[in-house]
């Protein structure tokens, strides 16, 4: 034996430096009225149109519309990417009881022989056992739903094997008190009602459009843009869009709208920023276009931000095909699914990628939401990493430094643009909020202007200090439209 090297050194090993905290995926949530996803949940599902898609028809049924809007959405673009991600979100506009639905593919051979099954499950806080249970009579999957009821209605429970392929044990009563857990038996297993492939959800009272979105947005606000597959009313639909505006560039909200409503849907949200109309006369889900782009930009790669127009999707039909209804719809900034002629060809394309409020251009919006995510990412994680930012030039410093890194990736992938030219109200108002009469210089030049200074200020009688940073840039404009002379001699 030897005396510890550590009475005369002592080295202890640590990572430093590590990111922690990871940026926000741009991906699509889907909210939906299907049962299948339980209620304060969000169900996620990743790994690009292959993969997730493969899940997502695993889980709802390839004839569910949560598997035919993946399957519009998984699309590829013209880089050859696609959306990794999307996830789903439960619409509960009624009251509903606590529920298990078990697995798929249960066999009925299976469950006839059960003659003497167990099931035991805990019913809003009280264990319940049920033994005894004899399912060898049953001739169809709706006998063996009828059997488990007589067992279980004491209870407050009633079994039914649905549409969705799976059974599924409820409570009657409805709201958000009634509880269940997951099963355990011999019956459970048979049934998938176990923890390992059951899917539990709880009860609830029903909720408004808003108030689903809002409660899944504090579960996880890891997405962007969201949309409803349940058609909602006019009045959830202007509060969803309120409450879009008011987040400030962090989300974008898709809606169809027909030729029946567009008039009335439009002139409701025409205020709000971050809405998104797509004319829908298909009933196809049109709103799905814009969210399948967004969701498939790679910011991390060089020149990522896209315009929304001339965007080609596999399977949509056109719904404008006049120069009068493009008009009309443009006029309102209504997007939509065109069609034009060249050389007797067809050529169908998404038109015009804009969205309702102040910020007209989809892929700017985008570009902003992606830049305050990287912004608020890097701070974040260059806080958790130091023990201290020093209240002087070197905390300043830090804070200037982690910011660049995404200035500079803004710069690689285009979310911030050098070399556009600035007319003079623009030169003037940079100059004014920037109290620099040569940051404009800087703007045009360079794409942008960055300063950051230390602030000392008072919070519940504490004396703090705060590095507030002023960033403006130059966003990534696209060009819409070509037009020139053709002069012969």
């Amino acid at each position: 034996m030897a005396i510890s090297q550590n009475k005369y050194v002592n080295i202890i090993s640590a990572v430093g430096g590590a990111s922690s905290i990871v940026q926000r995926d741009l991906m699509g949530r889907v909210f939906t009225s299907n049962a299948l996803v339980p209620a304060g949940q969000i169900i996620e599902f990743s790994g690009g149109m292959v993969v997730a898609l493969e899940n997502i028809g695993s889980y709802f049924g390839i004839t569910s519309d949560e598997y035919k809007f993946a399957e519009k959405y998984f699309q590829v673009n013209k880089k050859g990417m696609a959306p990794q991600k999307i996830s789903f979100a439960r619409y509960d506009s009624s009251a509903a009881g606590a529920y298990i639905y078990g697995k798929t593919g249960v066999k009925l051979a299976d469950l006839q022989a059960i003659t003497a099954g167990t099931l035991t499950i805990t019913v809003n806080g009280v264990e319940k056992e049920y033994t005894a249970i004899n399912l060898s009579s049953a001739t169809s999957f709706a006998d063996v739903a009828t059997t488990l009821t007589t067992a279980i209605t004491s209870d407050g429970l009633v079994a039914t094997y649905d549409a969705n392929g799976r059974f599924k044990i409820a409570t009657s009563a409805t709201g958000v008190e009634q509880v269940l857990s997951y099963a355990t038996g011999t019956v459970a297993t048979a049934l998938g009602m176990t923890s390992s492939t059951g899917i539990l959800s709880d009860g609830t009272a029903g909720r408004t459009a808003l108030e689903c979105v809002t409660g899944a947005t504090a579960l996880s606000n890891n997405f962007f843009s969201f949309c409803f597959l349940d058609t909602i009313g006019n009045s959830d639909i202007e509060a969803l869009a309120q409450w879009t505006s008011n987040q400030n560039v962090r989300y974008m909200y898709s809606v169809g709208v027909n030729a029946t409503n567009y008039e009335t849907v439009q002139d409701l949200v025409k205020t709000y920023d971050g809405v998104a109309l797509t004319l829908d006369i298909h009933n196809a889900h049109a709103e799905f276009m814009p969210m399948s782009r967004l969701a498939a930009i790679d910011y991390s790669s060089a020149n990522a931000a896209i315009s929304m127009f001339y965007q080609q999707f596999n399977g949509v039909e056109p719904s404008v095909n006049t120069t009068e209804d493009a008009q009309t719809f443009d006029a309102l900034r209504i997007n939509y699914y065109g069609v034009t002629s060249q050389a007797g060809q067809d050529v169908s394309f998404y038109q015009n990628g804009v969205l309702q409020g102040t910020i007209t251009d989809m892929g700017v919006y985008a570009n902003e939401a992606w830049l305050k995510d990287a912004f608020l990412t890097k701070i974040l994680n260059l806080r958790l990493g130091v023990d201290s930012l020093p209240a002087n030039d070197v905390g300043v410093g830090l804070v200037m430094g982690t910011m660049m890194d995404v200035v500079n990736e803004s710069l690689y992938n285009g979310v911030t643009l050098p070399g556009k030219t600035l007319d003079s109200t623009q030169k003037a108002y940079i100059n004014q909020i920037t109290g620099n009469t040569d940051a404009w210089m800087n703007v045009q030049s360079s794409g942008y202007y960055l300063d950051a200074q230390l602030v000392k200020y008072t919070e519940n009688n504490v004396e703090k200090y705060k590095v507030s940073f002023l960033y403006v840039y130059s966003k990534g404009d696209s060009i819409n439209y070509v037009d020139g002379r053709d002069i012969m001699i």
